[in-house]
């Protein structure tokens, strides 16, 4: 089928529009790169008049794209990329408008705070050209949800980054928004994410509330930092007979092999918090072992969780129980851990006041929403 030149002017006005919106450039800033005035590259736009060859070279490079880019035809997004990337891995899903997942990958991890950014590149970088292999970038709407990826101008920078794909549309955030997505979907409620770190999501209609996820530093509780590092200061403190005895004592002397505890001091303050965070089991084989400190460990980090629920619950605008999705790497030992949860709620003034659910499905098919896509159809 051929196309006039009007309707090729119009193709290409509305491709310059997207690209110029997704990296953030304005019209003026445009001009000034490619050695046009404001003026052209409005005209351009809207559809006036197309730029002479040379320009058209000048933008393609601007933009990281083929010439042939400019004209292609896409009104809607044929596919879907998600990607969930975290601390210890990132996970990429390709899925078409039916939401079946084509494909995915599994990498290592991106948080561009503990990594760098330059290194969280190479891993996004190399899930997107092996899960997009073969495939018009023009046709795929993607969203990145990156642990660390809203710090400072970390959003900026990787929406600058993806869109150099040429993708029809780009978004970026944080991982805990795939998490939200996918456990709350379309219900208001708390998402409650207890992985290497603790936070919340108070979601009512279009509004979201964070609390807690302070970092490291400054939260208290409920996250496997937390827990390991109470576990470190349990079996140092058992050791120095300042603390009860514990069968952490021995579970770290098993797992560090070396006469004490507190010869490792040097070597745990060395480590990252997911190093910490990496202790975290200890705590619970000590507790199914019958530990009384694994025990109380539990109870209190379960308390801060409780806390922060109980937070949420006065942010919320449902006089029903508020339905709370419980997600992240502890939701593995969730049959140890709700009870705790329970037991601190019910300290509270309105202990029915939670629907609480543990979250079992793949964070990344929020990505894939938020790119979106209405539902995905998870693999079996």
């Amino acid at each position: 089928m051929r196309t006039d030149n009007d309707a090729l002017t119009k193709l290409f006005a509305e491709n310059l529009r997207r690209y110029r919106k997704e990296v953030g450039l304005t019209q003026a800033q445009l001009g000034e790169k490619t050695g046009y005035s404001e003026k052209a590259v409005s005209k351009w736009e809207c559809g006036i008049s197309t730029p002479p060859a040379n320009a058209l070279f000048l933008l393609a490079e601007v933009f990281g794209v083929g010439i042939e880019e400019f004209f292609a035809f896409a009104t809607a997004p044929r596919y879907y990329l998600g990607i969930d990337g975290g601390g210890t891995k990132t996970v990429f899903a390709l899925a078409d408008s039916s939401g079946k997942i084509l494909r995915k990958i599994k990498l290592g991890p991106s948080n561009p705070v503990d990594i760098g950014t330059g290194k969280a590149f190479d891993v996004l970088n190399e899930g997107i050209k092996n899960i997009t292999l073969g495939l018009p970038k023009r046709l795929i709407s993607v969203f990145a949800g990156i642990a660390g990826g809203t710090s400072g101008s970390m959003k900026a920078d990787i929406h600058a980054f993806l869109s150099s794909y040429g993708f029809f549309r780009v978004r970026s955030g944080s991982d805990a928004e795939n998490i939200v997505a996918a456990g709350l979907q379309s219900r208001d409620g708390i998402a409650l994410i207890m992985g290497t770190g603790c936070s919340a999501f108070v979601k009512n209609g279009d509004s979201l509330i964070r609390m807690g996820g302070l970092g490291y530093l400054f939260d208290h509780g409920g996250s496997a930092y937390d827990i390991g590092n109470d576990a470190i200061r349990a079996a140092c403190r058992a050791e120095s007979g300042i603390g009860p005895d514990t069968m952490l004592k021995k579970l770290f002397l098993e797992e560090l092999k070396t006469e004490t505890v507190t010869e490792n001091l040097a070597y745990f303050y060395s480590v990252s918090k997911i190093g910490i965070a990496s202790y975290a089991p200890l705590v619970f084989k000590a507790f199914k072992a019958g530990d009384r400190v694994a025990a109380e460990i539990l109870k209190d980090n379960m308390r801060n969780v409780a806390e922060l629920m109980v937070a949420g619950r006065k942010k919320s605008d449902s006089a029903a129980p508020v339905f709370v999705v419980i997600a992240g790497g502890l939701t593995a030992e969730s049959e140890i851990l709700l009870p705790f949860i329970e037991e601190n709620i019910a300290l509270t003034d309105n202990p029915d006041n939670f629907e609480i659910s543990v979250f079992r499905g793949d964070a990344v098919c929020g990505a894939l929403m938020l790119a979106g896509l209405g539902s995905v159809k998870e693999e079996s």
